[in-house]
């Protein structure tokens, strides 16, 4: 406690492959500049390094290097703990917490927090005093409970590394936040380049720990963003990067199949509204040409008794929906002979291809042939 070592040039202390049967206090304004290593020690207490400054400006070394070391208690970086150098622990097992609550990591030339393959049984406290200049890497890693702080204290876009991270409980300053943790999430891509750093297990897991904690809903805006996430910067080719946005646009990648129902309730006026006016202009004519020569037409314009009845409503559904027959679509055909009449025809056409589309990927949706995972 409130030692002071220096070395700039090797170890200032060096505890590699020790075995310690208590506690180790590196902590109460303890500094050192130059390397401190604890590779593969063996701590049966905790490690305690609150308000301790470590400092190597040699590049080739780290400042506090904790590599496979291997901690039955806990482990505080914590409380004004400060590093301006690599702060490594790949491999460690922690049998208590990782605490680096009111932490400050430096580290311009790579990671400035490696905790990559490591183990925290009980929980994890990313609640850093301020933003970590470099990168942090968790890959790999387990935590029981994971304890995110500010966003304004989160890493730069793109320098978080969470491939692979397992947890069993999130929270954001004792909350659930699914928005903000997809936000977290979100920095492990490097969004000024198309495929840079997008991986679906972060999302995936996020998912999994909201839904085991009864945030079901939450879990599926995650999922939904993970695919948007892919879209964006999974470096897919442009037919795919299409047919996931019209997925989105439609039923959320398979997550709200009931969206795309809203979708095709929305052409339905708009044909009704179309073809009233060409039915209003004479435009709307016997699509049955044994009618159209019939004797009963032609001398006095009246249609046979059975002739269904042209309703403008019917025939939008009738032609938008493909599975259906209401005998509309079947007697009646816009004829261009007026401005309406010619509107018509070809919204006519259209009209038919969105609604097969539409319809098409609500029963894929519906049926589950649109995997939602």
């Amino acid at each position: 406690e409130g030692a002071s070592f220096e070395n700039e040039k090797g170890y200032a202390l060096s505890m590699d492959g020790a075995s310690v049967k208590g506690h180790v206090f590196l902590n109460n304004k303890f500094t050192a500049k130059g390397e401190v290593g604890l590779s593969g020690a063996t701590i049966e207490g905790q490690l305690n390094c609150e308000n301790a400054a470590f400092e190597n400006k040699n590049e080739k070394r780290f400042a506090l290097n904790m590599e496979n070391i291997s901690v039955k208690g806990d482990v505080f970086l914590s409380n004004n703990f400060t590093a301006k150098g690599a702060v490594r622990l790949p491999g460690a097992t922690i049998g208590g917490q990782l605490n680096c609550e009111g932490a400050s990591f430096e580290n311009e030339q790579g990671h400035a927090l490696n905790i990559e393959r490591a183990t925290a049984r009980d929980s994890f406290f990313m609640k850093f005093k301020k933003k970590p200049v470099g990168s942090i890497n968790l890959s790999y890693s387990k935590a029981g409970v994971l304890v995110l702080g500010d966003k304004e204290n989160w890493p730069d876009q793109g320098k978080l590394f969470i491939d692979g991270f397992e947890y069993d409980t999130i929270l954001l300053n004792g909350q659930i936040k699914p928005q903000t943790i997809m936000a977290w999430i979100g920095l492990q891509t490097n969004r000024s380049k198309a495929d840079t750093g997008f991986q679906p297990q972060p999302y995936e897991q996020a998912a999994k720990v909201l839904r085991a904690m009864g945030h079901e809903s939450d879990a599926k805006s995650v999922l939904i963003e993970k695919q948007e996430a892919l879209r964006k910067f999974g470096g897919l080719s442009w037919k795919a990067r299409l047919w996931s946005f019209i997925l989105y646009y439609t039923v959320r990648h398979g997550w709200e199949p009931w969206r795309v129902l809203l979708l095709m309730a929305l052409f339905l006026p708009i044909g009704c509204y179309v073809f009233t006016h060409a039915q209003m202009e004479g435009s709307m004519v016997h699509a049955k040409e044994e009618v159209n020569t019939a004797k009963t037409v032609n001398k006095t314009g009246n249609l046979p008794s059975e002739y269904p009845l042209l309703c403008p409503l019917i025939y939008s559904i009738d032609a938008f929906v493909p599975f259906l027959d209401l005998h509309q679509e079947e007697y009646w055909l816009p004829f261009p002979k007026s401005r309406w009449g010619k509107i018509a025809r070809y919204y006519l056409w259209f009209h038919i291809a969105i609604g097969w589309f539409l319809s098409t990927i609500a029963a894929l949706s519906f049926t589950g042939i649109i995997k939602k995972e």
